[in-house]
């Protein structure tokens, strides 16, 4: 998980956590869209990593995208971006390329546990999912681990987060003490209410 740098907080009320994070929700039972309201260390990496390579020839994955942010960003940057989200955001980002018609960004709707890698006309340079894979088992996130593989380019970077046993999500969690493998509960009930997880 990358590191994350807290930033003054104006008004604790109206925070979900010690960043300044606000509750915009997302499907209402996946928690705040995050990536909407700041850029942490992983982003930065990989846009660093994107503005770095030949991004004519670029190909950027943005999986678990929320409302698509990062996939944004890299979008404008001159990458061809697809977002894949089982949300439909999909009028939200035609209404973006409509106000600029130079990004080659496109949009998958379908529930992660389900994709295949015939989902996907080309290789991968860049695969960035940002807290997302914690929403799947074990065996789900290394099923989907294995595609993503299979569709990374030779020479792709994984850009990956998941919130821990050391994230405050992680208070009063049942699994706490199981091995990875069978770690999978749902939140402590304030936790799940507090975030809308």
């Amino acid at each position: 998980m990358a590191i994350q740098t807290p930033r003054p907080v104006a008004d604790k009320v109206s925070t979900i956590n010690l960043y300044g994070d606000t509750m915009i929700a997302t499907t209402g039972v996946h928690g705040a869209d995050i990536a909407s309201q700041r850029e942490d260390e992983l982003d930065r990496l990989c846009l660093e990593f994107a503005l770095a390579g030949d991004r004519a020839k670029s190909f950027a994955i943005d999986l678990g995208c929320g409302s698509g942010i990062q996939g944004i960003r890299l979008a404008r940057s001159g990458i061809e971006t697809l977002l894949i989200e089982q949300m439909d955001i999909r009028p939200a980002i035609d209404a973006i390329s409509k106000t600029d018609s130079t990004l080659n960004i496109h949009c998958l709707i379908k529930d992660a546990r389900s994709i295949r890698s015939d989902d996907f006309a080309k290789p991968a340079n860049i695969i960035f999912s940002q807290r997302f894979i914690h929403y799947l088992s074990y065996s789900e996130a290394g099923r989907l681990l294995s595609t993503m593989a299979r569709v990374a380019a030779h020479n792709g970077q994984f850009f990956f987060s998941a919130s821990g046993l050391h994230s405050e999500l992680a208070d009063g969690y049942p699994d706490r003490t199981e091995k990875i493998a069978q770690r999978y509960a749902y939140l402590h009930p304030k936790m799940a209410e507090k975030h809308h997880i």
